[in-house]
């Protein structure tokens, strides 16, 4: 479940930092896709929140009930197996190009939130963290950073994210 609502959990971080208890119209497209992936991989409605708070809630309660050891037969073929699904509508050349870097974002996503940062500890769970991921970030995080759908593109003239409602 984390390793498909991570975007989700960072979304609802960010939205109640910002005083808002819920979603931005743009980010409310994120939330839905996410739900609608998440449906469709087997997670019942009841575990697919809505607003900022619910997400907020629910990764922490899940937080709460787990042991603090990883069960390699368990979770980590849950994190190998969320990592090797191919979500692309096909399969082309552009498609392949684009589910890579979506990859490398969540393997360093991962290797943040889940791992302090702590590639050996990242590897240990089944996620390997390499120069390729960080040379794809590197490459589009510019283009990234001004997409609305990011939610951290900056106007230039007042420094202040853009309201896409």
């Amino acid at each position: 479940m984390p390793a498909g609502m991570i975007n989700l959990y960072l979304l609802a971080l960010a939205a109640r930092r910002r005083g808002r208890a819920e979603f931005t119209a743009s980010e409310r497209a994120i939330v839905e896709f996410t739900r609608y992936r998440a449906f469709l991989l087997g997670l019942p409605e009841e575990l697919l929140p809505t607003t900022p708070t619910g997400v907020i809630h629910l990764i922490h309660t899940r937080g709460a009930l787990l042991r603090e050891d990883f069960d390699d037969a368990t979770c980590g073929e849950m994190v190998r197996s969320t990592m090797a699904a191919y979500l692309r509508p096909v399969d082309t050349r552009w498609e392949r190009m684009a589910e890579a870097v979506e990859k490398s974002y969540s393997k360093v996503a991962f290797l943040k939130a889940f791992c302090n940062g702590d590639r050996s500890v990242a590897e240990a769970k089944g996620v390997s963290v390499g120069p390729a991921d960080y040379l794809r970030i590197g490459v589009t995080a510019p283009v990234h950073s001004r997409a609305p759908a990011g939610g951290t593109a900056r106007q230039p003239d007042s420094g202040t994210a853009p309201d896409h409602r």
